[in-house]
């Protein structure tokens, strides 16, 4: 009998593994892990992750153009079968060696001890980091479009980026929103050409290349953006209910 198996009959506070995020690394890890009976919970503040929020997910092998929502409770639910406890709604603060143990402290007040730790945190949504961003979040400022989308019937909304995440949002908003504006500061996109074929001849989308965003404008809510064209330097406002952000992710720094 391992070691694992002698601590845990002293103490079921004692775990063989804790997983520290519930994304698709740290589910695929619990996973494994349990496959080869080991011990393991999961700690996470929400499940799925950056998956759980994609409007679409149409890269996963066999399961073509699946919402991201979906996709995350079926991780959920596989993991699960092998008796993997998760808990969610709680995140690690802290990561302290105790003799052959690491132990793990929550915001929520757990502590919770394991012979290892797997870190898989995943990413949190870049920002852009100009005038009215912090100030307007939730107050038409989003980093999620399946989140918040439907609070956009029939308005003008802009999304900002490049990439897959931008032109998958774009996509699914203008099938709620009237006009959408697809901002990026380049004139070469990183999505997939399939997504930008299909942005372009959406006639609810206008793509502008070339741009920043270099302020966030409201009184209660967002009413404005302005932007600047990065080449001529012109700059305008456009009347937008909404701003919806996807430059990317970047590892979180809690």
């Amino acid at each position: 009998m391992s070691r694992f198996r002698l601590a845990l009959q002293t103490s079921k506070k004692i775990y063989d593994c804790i997983v520290v995020g519930a994304g698709p690394a740290g589910l695929t890890a619990a996973l494994y892990l349990a496959r080869f009976n080991v011990d393991v919970v999961v700690i996470s503040r929400d499940i799925g992750g950056q998956m759980a929020i994609a409007p679409i997910v149409d890269d996963y092998p066999g399961l073509p153009e699946t919402p991201g929502a979906k996709l995350a409770e079926m991780f959920e639910n596989h993991v699960k079968k092998y008796g993997v406890s998760i808990i969610a709604g709680d995140y690690v603060k802290s990561i302290n060696r105790d003799g052959e143990l690491w132990c793990v402290e929550t915001e929520n007040g757990r502590r919770l001890c394991s012979y290892a730790v797997v870190l898989a945190m995943g990413s949190v949504k870049r920002r852009l980091n100009v005038p009215g961003e912090d100030r307007f979040i939730g107050r038409g400022v989003s980093y999620c479009a399946v989140c918040d989308g439907s609070f956009f019937k029939d308005k003008v909304v802009a999304v900002v980026g490049g990439g897959d995440s931008a032109f998958s949002s774009a996509l699914y908003l203008s099938t709620i929103a009237k006009k959408v504006y697809l901002i990026h500061r380049r004139d070469s996109f990183k999505a997939f050409p399939c997504y930008v074929e299909k942005a372009k001849k959406d006639p609810r989308i206008e793509i502008i290349t070339k741009t920043i965003v270099t302020e966030i404008i409201g009184d209660k809510k967002v009413s404005k953006i302005k932007v600047k064209n990065i080449e001529t330097n012109e700059e305008r406002t456009l009347d937008v209910d909404g701003i919806f952000i996807e430059i990317g992710s970047e590892p979180p720094k809690e």
